[in-house]
């Protein structure tokens, strides 16, 4: 499993605990406004990096890190 499906895995899991109304708490809400918008922005930092990558490589046949 690539680390950006264990960083969405987990955002999910924490999304949808918090969609469950019944047992949504304060700390619950601070969690989710503290904690999951860092993951996503690492997340989709993460996945653009890697389009950008695949571009260069295609674009210029060799990408060197």
């Amino acid at each position: 499993m690539r680390i950006e499906d264990k960083f969405l895995n987990l955002a999910e899991g924490h999304l949808n605990h918090l969609r469950d109304y019944r047992h949504r708490t304060i700390l619950d809400n601070v969690f989710a406004a503290i904690l999951i918008p860092p993951i996503v922005i690492i997340l989709m930092s993460i996945v653009i990096k890697n389009i950008i990558i695949e571009f260069a490589k295609n674009l210029f046949g060799v990408y060197q890190e």
